[in-house]
């Protein structure tokens, strides 16, 4: 009994639209983790791509829904899951070998959620920089982005994921966490490296801007940024 508790399952569960250039290389990482009672969930969501077809190489819990929504698709990630810990990963990001080790020594020291730090994946200052803003973030605001991790009894009393807001659900989850009285751990000696496309894609500049707006809404007034970034819906 005592060795199930000090090795608690662990499931990984990662929500995905579309990601048949990095969800092979997201599973192989959680694949070589030093770490092995764990599952993996994978969630397609809405899907157009093969993205269903690699995750099914590496894993057994593979799911197609049609939320189009990632607070959803982690929802229903919970849903399968049977683990006692949940650790959520970006289908776009790379785990280092110690990660989930590290998430279980932070369970079994009595911390109830929390995030790793982040590298950047392309070394140069501009993702460094946009790197360093959101590990400085998640390691002073308690709460987290693509990369967290929570126990089950904690995951419920909060109800999980905001189903109706488009962007900010990870940011608003932890939130309500550390408002209920749940202990917050930011790791420092394990990582995850997350793809940088969406900085390219939109601009670091501009991505950096705007995420700062959505930090000044949020620390300003929580219930004012979950109305701006709900989700919107049609009859």
């Amino acid at each position: 009994m005592e060795e199930e508790l000090t090795k608690p399952l662990v499931s990984v569960i990662i929500p995905a639209h579309n990601e048949n250039g990095y969800i092979e290389k997201t599973l192989l990482s959680v694949l070589n983790s030093s770490y092995k009672n764990y599952e993996i969930i994978v969630v397609c969501d809405s899907c157009s791509d093969n993205t269903e077809e690699i995750s099914k190489r590496y894993t057994d819990k593979v799911y197609s829904v049609n939320f189009k929504n990632a607070g959803g698709s982690r929802n229903f990630g919970v849903s399968k899951a049977r683990g006692e810990v949940f650790a959520f990963l970006d289908a776009d990001t790379i785990c280092s070998e110690n990660y989930l080790f590290s998430i279980v020594n932070v369970i079994n020291s009595g911390f109830d959620y929390g995030c790793s730090k982040i590298i950047s994946e392309t070394g140069t200052h501009k993702g460094k920089f946009m790197i360093w803003r959101f590990n400085h973030y998640n390691r002073t605001d308690k709460t987290f982005g693509g990369n967290c991790f929570v126990r089950k009894e904690w995951f419920s009393k909060v109800n999980g994921f905001d189903i109706d807001m488009m962007k900010g659900e990870d940011t608003d989850l932890g939130n309500r966490l550390f408002k209920s009285g749940a202990k917050y751990f930011y790791i420092e000696d394990a990582y995850i490296i997350t793809s940088e496309r969406r900085f390219i894609k939109y601009g670091y500049l501009n991505y950096f801007i705007n995420s700062m707006k959505d930090a000044f809404w949020y620390s300003l007034n929580n219930k004012k940024y979950k109305e701006i970034y709900k989700r919107k819906t049609t009859d």
